[in-house]
């Protein structure tokens, strides 16, 4: 059968937004926190750290300071690769730093290469903002 105009809903969805598991421990993302998955699959703080994907930026809070269980808990994110676009931290960026990629440093901060040792991909640099502060495309 071939597609008819009807149909082309089947085949369109929104990955603009994802939720992610959590994993176990005391960890309070805030709105606009650094979001990655470690080599469990489960959400973490985002961090320069080996074996982690940033996954997007948390569009709410969450405070799990109860603990629990991995999955127990989901974080909202705007996700990674979905061509939107955040403010982040970027210590003494320069103009000279538009269009340039940039990495995970925390979960507040990114840094270009050569700045960070792990080099995790967050997104491109598209226009500066106040002092200390970018635009950046989530296009990694």
């Amino acid at each position: 059968m071939a597609l008819s105009d009807n149909e082309i809903n089947k085949y369109i969805t929104d990955f603009m937004y994802q939720d992610v598991a959590v994993k176990t421990g005391a960890v309070h993302f805030y709105r606009g926190s650094n979001v990655s998955i470690d080599a469990t699959g489960y959400a973490i703080l985002g961090a320069d750290t080996a074996s982690t994907i940033f996954v997007g930026v948390a569009d709410a809070e969450l405070d799990q300071a109860a603990g629990g269980s991995s999955g127990d808990y989901t974080i909202r994110v705007i996700a990674a690769k979905s061509g939107k676009v955040v403010k982040r931290k970027l210590s003494s960026v320069a103009i000279t730093d538009l269009y340039v990629k940039c990495y995970i440093v925390d979960d507040e901060e990114v840094g270009l290469i050569a700045t960070t040792t792990n080099d995790i991909p967050v997104g491109t640099i598209v226009a500066l903002a106040e002092t200390n502060y970018c635009w950046v495309l989530l296009d990694q």
